[in-house]
């Protein structure tokens, strides 16, 4: 296994962590509930250095259908393509109405979950803690849902920022 390797959970995987419909090992649930995108294999085993061998209980729960590893579609991080559209001449009005348009996008994306994402949306100051939020949020659908819902929100956001 890859020790830079980043996984979500999959459907599945959210349903055992909303239920414990699958019964998991205290220590399976323990390396499950960390799972975020974010952390890679290696920071969750130093974690969790003293359970044991973490990269079987990672194989675990990728062969139990839990999580996944994972990708992004097109050729870079949406990080780096939405850095790559920012502009550093951007206007705070400019700032306010592209906040106005990631607002509408995120509330149509989460519904009623929108509303701790539009709190943190509206604290962003700069494109770059836009961008960042931006990407947390295609984190957030990949993991909860679907990689076809979050390219969905993708395209929804993306033509939003100045080119």
């Amino acid at each position: 296994m890859n020790p830079n390797a980043c996984f979500i959970k999959t459907p599945k995987g959210v349903q055992e962590i909303k239920s414990r419909e699958f019964g998991l090992s205290v220590e399976l649930r323990s390396i499950l509930i960390v799972i975020d995108g974010r952390r890679t294999a290696q920071q969750i085993e130093k974690q969790f250095s003293k359970i044991g061998n973490i990269r079987l209980l990672f194989e675990t729960l990728q062969t139990e259908g839990f999580i996944e590893l994972q990708t992004i579609s097109g050729d870079a991080p949406p990080k780096v393509m939405l850095m790559a559209a920012v502009s550093e001449t951007t206007t705070d009005d400019n700032l306010e109405k592209i906040k106005a348009g990631m607002g509408v996008q995120i509330k149509q994306h989460f519904g009623l979950m929108a509303g701790p994402l539009l709190n943190q949306l509206e604290k962003c100051a700069t494109l770059e803690a836009i961008s960042l939020h931006v990407t947390h949020c295609r984190a957030l659908i990949q993991e909860s849902f679907s990689g076809k819902k979050a390219d969905a929100f993708w395209d929804s956001v993306n033509p939003l920022l100045p080119k």
